[in-house]
């Protein structure tokens, strides 16, 4: 038997193994042959490998050929091993040993023997060869690379910035990543400022750094506190040498909301039973227990004591035909974010609208025709009004067990009585209901006893009974009672009386300031006709809803004490708040209509404004009321929002001679209920989808229903397109997309067919009924057309890139001719006004997609649109209007913008209509003064179209040629003749205007330059004539100024144009002899500028010195430095006239001109500002600075850098204090050319220094002696700006130690003195904290003293001194207005943390030293930085964004370093340093998110490790015990703390947008381990407010959260927790997703 067993294994053994070569090619293979002779190589046993991604080697035995190894592979280290394999091609076997510092045991990779990026044949980057051979290998393409290194390509934004809204004082910020090789520059601009952005603009601040891919950079703009003014459109700019790429965002800017959104009380229908508590306390503990699902009774300590059980359990919400309790049983539980966040309830409770249809009974002032009304719902008659009972029953439904009581239908007697409260001498109002009411009502009490309320016996005074909030007396009685500021109030619940006694309910109200009734009191009553009806006293008439009671000659026979709001003072409050003019009128009337809209019954007063106002006004208060409501975030029951929606249809349609703007208001809400409810279901049917039925019912009435249903499609189109920032933008799509598909085509079809009908009929322009309806129409298509198609938020900031992505069903739309037509003939068919909507939507069609087109439909397209083009100029009247003029050139601009050049000579009429475009173009040119922001669009097409022709292929002449020197011309003569009627009539000057004037010369650098000959003869020629005319002038002793004013300004143009032309040369192509006719051009301004120079200071002129400085300023990008070696042929003609050779005498010219300006033009901030921005520019490359240190001109300002020489640098009573700013440049220029020979050579530097060594020792002098402070203020001022400058500049250790050298000991006492002395004066401080601050920065490890010298330490004292100086002198203050906090405290303060983090980070100071021998500047500048950081709110901290960016990093450093002063602070700094970290975590600022996660993470660090080794402490380690116990201690006694942060991180993980996940998932884990015990009730918590079903799906993500992590913070455990919770953020927001359209819960957590 058992040699059958061994035959049998032998012969099962061999099997296997000859099956392991088709399982294997290597690994346990190898192993297996291992050791085995190779013998012969026979080559046709050899299997040929196949997708071989890293190429073949041959194997161990050097015989056949096997797939090698691919990147990032196990590899075979050596020969003699042969287990994992070789690495293919051009890979290399490469032992990592780094990994052995987290305990990992190093393994052998393949690592491709290159990292350099190649450039592949398609013009994308690879990062190494080897990336780019396994990508062609998998297509099985045999290609070569491109060439080594990057691709280089224009840039490509990929992330563009985002539209973005927010209410003023709020901080945004925008984002914008691109990637190019080369690295882009990115810059950022607001549209219609020329100039980039931050300017001098302190509360917007730019950051740009690179990443996050390898070729690219990431931009942000922050703006911080946000004005109204900051509206508008930010772009994002970036460019290399190779384009420039443009991407926009809009901000909006919100005024704080007149109308605050608040929960509105549920109103029930009558008949209905009250549930009535006994106790206040019983409501407030119900209010806060969770509300029961089911309908059982209520638990027995809940029951009114005494009281038979005979209590019935409240009735399902929405009985008697609602449906809303079957709605909210089925509606399924949302998602709870962790608390502390407030939680969402498991059921929503339901608040009807009641009586939301007009009465008939009651027409308006104004009516539409009633025979062709559409109907939407029955109107049925108004319901009584609510009573005292409903309002109860709508607050008091949750209450346990209490008597029922029916509501009354019929008003019962009531008693009202307003008196003195004798215990407490307060006012006090009794609301009575005599017995007969208590015994209609079936009110019984037990045994017939009364019982008794809280604070006040049964003879109806107030005793000492607790005080409580409005919000209490709101909650419960709100139809009732609102009170418009109560302080406090004694209430008692309605309770059971014996026969003849009453039910009451109590309410005093103290007067704070003023002996009652002095102060005038305002209680407004609603819902209480009912009541009041048959008092027993005469009211005056209020409305049908509540009465006005003056008791003045009751109570005091003076003044007025008024119980509540008359519907005529509610109108007159809205014509304040509207159309006044008087702005306390306004603010107080803000102020009471505030108080209106928070009430509860809020539906209930629209009602009453829509139904009863008489004031439009009154009107729009109810539809903003309206608008506030439906737009919440938690939505109204959705029988609710369509009672509301028919109602506003019924409204509008029996009412549509209503004001305008009222029935745009109450439109908007109609888009808004739509919009949100657009997935909802009812009855398996969407029911807000049928918006398009309603309206066809209005079309089918009279023209003003017409209107109305034009109106509603118009917001709806419009109110879908718009961006809810407050909502999930993953929604928004979603909707928009739908409604894109299902519904927008045919609101455009229905749009046109009306414009063709209207178009089909005689035009009555006189009509203005019918004009209305034009436009309403044509808004209508324009909404359609300016629809986001694919989300992409295209902004008109953008407009030259603009294209609209039409969708491909539309196409038979757009290819249908008659389209195109209908709206050209509307165009030459109606009045200015409208014919503008007409070419604003033509503009759209221009914009239309290529590829919605194929070639020949293309054409056909663009054949229809130039004939319109044709159309409009052989008939240009109508562009007189400037409204049509803009959309016009609009038009024109897009011709370009989506179709080629090559296409448009295609086209028939393409040479007349060139020469139209080019007639209209220099008409538009000459008339400079008419509509100047249009010309923009014009010359982007020129500038468009001259820059495609040397890329059109097509034989057909494109008369570019012919046409754009005619442009250039006429830009270039109307612009020196706008400048005689400039003074002439004394219009505004184009000049000054510099955004507008750089603008239009950017675009027209690239249209001169075509056929520049004759561009240049023209400049040639013009020059030289007002050249000689103004050198005539100035030597004629019989000039007039206004003639050698009119002279200079065509000369400044001339300077500016020339200079234009010289730069166009690197958007055009050029030759030789373009390049010596620049030369030409050159000669003439060099010979100005010496001409102009000569007359200094007699004659001189702002605008030519501006004029020249843009000159140079292309001259020197386009011939100086890298350009110089084959632009040679610009200097032929300057070498034989001026004598410039090359641009080394270029560079003398340049200097000569600054040194110039600096001493001439010292008042003149525009030109010295100018003209040291251009000597900062040329002092940036080291090629030119060589050049420059041998200039005379250089060495003239390195010497006598004085204000004798340079004006500028003075001080005296000309000059302002923001004066001085310039001359940080001016030193951080004269610096780097100082250090280009210094070397170490100190006593050229004291040269240097000498003219600030005089004034430092003047200042000293000063202080001394006979004191001046305005002289040594400026003085002061001035030195730190320069030392600002100079220090900016040293990057070396050794050219830092001289500065300090000098500067310590001898100055920094001046400096401390003038902080002490003139702390309160920002402008005086900021520039000395800020020179301070830069002087602490460890820039290139320049502060990296020797180790003998002590010049760390000591500057480290400096700073401390000058920095608690600071900080005790500014808490002096006192309390700060809003606008003065932060440039009178906020700003110093940053700028001291700014400092304190750079010594702390600086790494060139031991601060265990300080401790060692007893020195407390250390310990007292953290002192200082504790009290300056009390002194801020935590709010302040987090709005200011210089102040969150300072304070943040500086306390990451601190619990990095020193987290044992963190742990000794006293509790509540603690506290605000937690509390800070818990707020900073949400912050939508990732610089200071990210921050707070390190700090925490430090911090928790730290604790955990105390906690690890609390066992085991040895002695030597008692006292860090102690700090570590003492911390603990503290978290022990606050646990929410950490428990709020901890919910605050697994919110954002889950529910949010988490930018920074890695940041995130450090300190969660330390929270985690920390909390275990929290982190279970949270997990639970989240996955019980789940649907059943998705229960086990949560638990299993929470599992893998936590799978393979230990109970430890080593590197490597925090790395397998990043990696679940990347999973586990997937898995949470897959699982939470809703299962079915018409939930929409979680994206709402998500928002």
């Amino acid at each position: 038997m058992k040699p059958l067993v061994s035959i049998v294994m032998l012969i099962v053994l061999t099997q296997v193994f000859q099956s392991f070569s088709n399982l294997y090619q290597g690994s346990w293979l190898r192993l297996l042959r291992e050791g085995h002779n190779c013998g012969k190589c026979e080559l046709e046993l050899c299997s040929q490998p196949e997708n071989c991604l890293a190429g073949t080697v041959l194997d161990h035995c050097g015989c056949c050929s096997e797939c090698g190894n691919r990147e990032g592979q196990i590899c075979d280290l050596d020969g003699s091993n042969h287990f994992y394999g070789q690495c293919g091609q051009n890979l290399e076997c490469i032992l990592n040993t780094e990994v052995m510092e987290y305990g990992e045991i190093p393994e052998p990779q393949c690592v491709c023997g290159s990292q350099e990026s190649v450039c592949g044949p398609e013009g994308k980057t690879y990062e190494n060869i080897c990336q780019f051979n396994e990508i062609y290998s998998q297509k099985k393409i045999n290609v070569s690379i491109k060439h080594k290194g990057p691709c280089e390509s224009a840039p490509v934004i990929s992330l563009p910035p985002q539209n973005t809204q927010n209410f003023v004082g709020n901080d945004i910020f925008f984002r914008c990543e691109v990637s190019a090789y080369p690295i882009p520059y990115l810059e950022w601009k607001k549209k219609g400022d020329k100039i980039f952005l931050p300017g001098d603009d302190a509360h917007i601040s730019i950051q740009v750094r690179g990443g996050p891919q390898k070729y690219g950079v990431t931009g942000w703009l922050q703006i911080q506190a946000i004005r109204k003014s900051d509206e508008g459109v930010y772009i994002c700019h970036t460019r290399n040498k190779y384009g420039t790429t443009y991407a926009s965002a809009r901000l909006k800017v919100i005024n704080p909301a007149l109308f605050s959104e608040r929960v509105q009380g549920p109103l029930q229908p009558a008949g209905e039973e009250v549930q009535v508590t006994n106790k206040v306390e019983d409501l407030e503990r119900n209010q806060r227990m969770p509300i029961r699902e089911d309908n059982a009774a209520p638990p027995a300590e809940s029951r009114i004591p005494g009281h038979p059980q005979r209590c019935t359990r409240a009735p399902p919400c929405g009985r008697r035909g609602t449906g809303l309790a079957q709605e909210s049983s089925r509606r399924r539980r949302r998602p709870t974010p962790f608390p502390p966040l407030p939680r969402i309830p498991s059921q929503i409770h339901p608040a009807l609208f009641p009586n939301l249809h007009p009465s008939p009974s009651r027409p308006h002032s104004v009516s539409g025709s009633r025979r062709s009304l559409p109907s939407f719902l029955p109107s049925p008659r108004l319901q009584p009004a609510l009573t005292i009972s409903r309002s109860l029953r709508a607050r008091l439904r949750h209450a346990s067990c209490s008597v029922s009581l029916p509501l009354l239908r019929a008003p019962p007697p009531f008693a009202l009585r307003v008196g003195r409260a004798p215990p407490l001498g307060k006012m006090a109002l009794h609301f009575q209901v005599s017995a007969r009411s208590v015994a209609a009502a079936g009110l019984r009490t037990p045994g017939g006893g009364e019982v008794a309320g809280n604070g006040w016996n049964r003879a109806g005074t107030i005793s000492h009974g607790r005080s409580c909030s409005q919000g209490q007396v709101s909650r419960l009685f709100p139809s009732l009672l609102n009170l418009s500021s109560p302080v406090g109030c004694g209430l008692s619940s309605l309770h059971a009386s014996p026969p003849g006694g009453s039910v009451a309910i109590v309410i005093f109200l103290p007067s704070p300031s003023l002996p009652w009734p002095s102060q005038p009191l305002t209680i407004l009553l609603f819902s209480a006709s009912s009541i009041l009806a048959r008092h027993r006293r005469r009211l005056p008439p209020l409305g049908r809803r509540g009465w006005a009671l003056n008791l003045d000659r009751e109570m005091r026979g003076g003044g007025s004490l008024w119980l509540g709001w008359s519907l005529n003072e509610l109108e007159v409050l809205c014509n304040h708040l509207y159309i006044g003019t008087d702005l306390s009128q306004r603010i107080q009337a803000e102020k009471v209509l505030l108080e209106l809209i928070d009430s509860p019954d809020c539906l209930s007063k629209c009602q009453l404004l829509l139904e009863q106002g008489t004031s439009s006004y009154s009107q729009l208060l109810a539809a903003t009321c309206l608008s506030k409501l439906v737009s919440r975030v938690m939505p109204l029951p959705i029988e609710q929002r369509i009672d509301i929606r028919n109602y506003i249809l019924n409204y509008i349609a029996s009412q549509p001679k209503l004001a305008p703007f009222v029935i745009q208001a109450l439109v908007q809400v109609i888009a808004k209920i739509t919009k949100l409810g657009w997935f909802e279901v009812q009855k398996d049917e969407f029911v807000f989808r049928d918006i398009i039925t309603d309206v066809k019912k209005f079309l089918q009435g009279t023209v003003d229903h017409y209107i109305i249903g034009v109106i509603i499609l118009s917001e709806l189109t419009q109110e879908m397109n718009l961006v809810d920032y407050s909502r999930p933008s993953a929604k928004h799509r979603k909707i928009g997309t739908s409604f894109r598909d299902t519904s927008l085509k045919d609101i455009l079809v229905l749009a046109c067919s009306l414009l063709k009908e209207v178009l089909a009929k005689p035009l009555n322009l006189q009509d203005q009924v019918e004009q209305n309806l034009i436009m309403q129409v044509l808004k209508l298509v324009l909404n359609c057309l300016n629809f986001d198609f694919i989300g992409s938020s295209a902004d008109e900031s953008a407009d030259d890139l603009c294209t609209v992505q039409i969708p491909t069903t539309w196409r038979t739309i757009f290819l249908e001719s008659e389209t195109l037509d209908l709206f050209f003939n509307l165009y030459h068919a109606l009045p200015p006004l409208l014919s503008q909507l007409a070419l604003s939507c033509l503009v759209q069609f221009a914009s239309a997609r290529r590829s919605l087109f194929s070639s020949p439909e293309r054409a056909r397209y663009l054949g229809d649109l130039v004939k319109g083009v044709k159309r409009i100029l052989e008939n240009p009247q109508g562009l007189a209007e400037p409204g049509n003029y803009h959309e016009f050139c609009r038009f024109l601009a897009r011709l370009k913008t989506n179709y080629q050049l090559g296409e448009l000579i295609m086209v028939k009429e393409y040479p007349e209509v060139i020469r139209l475009i080019a007639n209209f173009t220099i008409t538009s040119l000459q008339h400079w003064e008419f509509a100047p922001n249009s010309v923009h669009y014009l010359l982007t097409l020129w500038q468009r179209m001259v820059a495609s022709v040397p890329f059109v292929k097509s034989t057909e002449p494109h008369l570019l040629d012919t046409y754009a020197p005619e442009i250039t011309k006429a830009y270039i003569t109307s612009r020196l003749e706008s400048v005689a009627i400039v003074f002439r009539d004394g219009l505004e000057d184009p000049l000054d205007d510099s955004a507008t004037v750089f603008q239009q010369l950017e675009q027209l650098c690239t249209v001169s330059r075509c056929e520049y000959e004759k561009t240049c003869a023209l400049l040639i020629q013009l020059f030289d004539q007002n050249a000689q005319n103004y050198q005539k002038l100035i030597q004629s002793s019989a000039r007039r100024p206004i003639d050698i004013s009119v002279q200079e300004g065509r000369l400044a143009w001339l300077v500016y144009l020339v200079g234009t032309v010289i730069g166009g040369r690197l958007t055009y192509t050029s030759t030789d002899e373009h390049d010596a006719m620049d030369g030409e051009l050159s000669c003439r301004v060099f010979q100005l500028i010496s001409l102009l120079d000569s007359q200094l200071p007699q004659y001189s002129n702002e605008k030519i010195e501006l004029a020249i400085l843009w000159f140079l300023d292309q001259f020197r990008k386009t011939y100086v430095g890298d350009q110089l070696q084959r632009t040679s042929k610009v200097y032929a003609r300057m070498s034989e006239v001026l004598g410039i050779t090359d641009d080394n005498h270029v560079l003398e010219t340049f200097m000569t001109k600054i040194v110039t300006n600096l001493k001439y033009w010292g008042r003149c901030e525009p030109v010295i500002a100018r003209t040291l921005q251009f000597l900062n520019d040329l002092s940036v490359g080291y090629i030119l600075l060589k050049k420059l240190v041998k200039i005379e001109a250089v060495k003239f300002m390195l010497q006598n850098h004085t204000s004798e020489h340079f004006p500028f640098l003075g001080v005296n009573e000309d000059y302002n204090l923001s004066d001085l700013r310039c001359r940080t440049t001016f030193y951080t220029a004269l610096t780097r050319l100082l250090m280009v020979d210094l070397g170490e050579d100190e006593d050229e530097f004291e040269n240097f220094m000498l003219p600030l060594t005089v004034s430092f020792e003047t200042v000293a002098q000063i202080f001394n002696n006979d004191f001046k402070q305005e002289e040594t203020k400026r003085m002061l001022i001035g030195l730190a700006r320069d030392l600002r400058g100079i220090a900016f500049a040293l990057n070396t250790k050794t050219s830092y130690t001289m500065l300090f050298d000098w500067i310590y000991s001898a100055y920094f006492p001046i400096l401390q003195k003038a902080i002490e002395r003139w702390y309160q004066e920002p402008e005086c401080t900021t520039p000395i904290l800020k020179l301070m601050a830069e002087l602490m920065q460890n820039r290139s490890q320049r502060l990296n003293f020797d180790v003998s010298s002590p010049n760390g330490i000591l500057l480290f004292r400096e700073a401390s001194k000058m920095i608690c100086t600071y900080g005790n002198q500014i808490l002096s203050l006192g309390s700060l207005s809003k606008d003065q906090i932060y440039p009178m405290k906020l700003k110093g303060i940053s700028i001291c943390y700014s400092a304190l983090k750079s010594a702390l980070c600086g790494n060139y100071v031991s601060f265990g030293v300080f401790k060692l021998y007893g020195d407390n500047h250390f310990d007292n500048v953290l002192q200082a930085f504790v009290k300056m950081l009390l002194s801020v709110s935590h709010s302040d901290l987090l709005q200011y964004r210089k102040l969150s960016q300072s304070y943040y990093p500086l306390l990451e450093c601190l619990t990095q370093d020193h987290m044992s002063f963190i742990a000794n602070l006293e509790p509540r700094v603690l506290m605000y340093f937690l509390t800070s970290i818990s707020e900073g975590l949400t912050a939508l600022d990732t610089i200071v998110s990210s921050s707070c996660c390190t700090s925490l993470d430090y911090i928790m660090t730290y604790l955990f490790k105390h906690i690890a080794k609390e066992g085991r402490k040895p002695l030597r380690h008692q006292e860090v015990s102690q700090d570590g116990q003492r911390l603990l201690h503290f978290m022990q006694q606050n646990p929410d703390v950490l428990q709020q942060m901890m919910s605050a991180l697994l919110n954002i993980i889950i529910f949010e947008d988490c930018r920074n996940q890695w940041s995130v998932s450090r300190p969660l884990l330390g929270l985690i381990l920390l909390n275990e015990e929290y982190f279970s009730e949270l997990r639970e918590s989240l996955i019980n407010s789940q649907p059943i079903g998705k229960h086990e799906v949560l638990a299993h993500c929470f599992r893998n959260l936590m799978e393979g992590v230990e109970q430890n913070l080593l590197i490597k455990n925090r790395d397998r927790f990043t990696q679940n919770l990347s999973v586990f953020r997937r898995d949470m927001v897959e699982a939470l997703r809703s299962d079915g359209s018409i939930e929409s819960g979680v994206l709402d957590m998500m928002s």
